[in-house]
């Protein structure tokens, strides 16, 4: 089968039938975090030249988390654009709150 010889862009990832998965747990099935990281994870692998990613459902992490996050992206050669639902109005920020 063609998608058995695929090279997958991410560690554990795995597809099977219609079920996608990630280390042995369904997409669907993970948590909030985990399913941002993972899409990230994939948009990295798969951005090519262009190293521009768009991030939207952050209010899925919690403040330990979203510094974590934080930490994570700072200095890698992406940039993002990253969104969250909040209380507020529309807002712009240049730092991750």
């Amino acid at each position: 089968m063609l998608l058995a010889e695929a090279k997958m862009p991410c560690e554990g990832l795995n597809v099977e039938g219609e079920t996608i998965s990630i280390g042995g747990v369904a997409i669907d099935r993970l948590s909030g975090k985990e399913q941002v990281e993972f899409a990230i994870e994939l948009s990295k692998a798969t951005a090519g030249d262009l190293k521009v990613l768009v991030v939207d459902g952050l209010e899925l992490l919690d403040k330990e988390n979203l510094k974590l996050f934080s930490e994570k992206i700072e200095g890698d050669d992406f940039q993002y654009v990253l969104a969250k639902v909040s209380d507020s109005g529309l807002e712009f920020a240049n730092e991750i709150e």
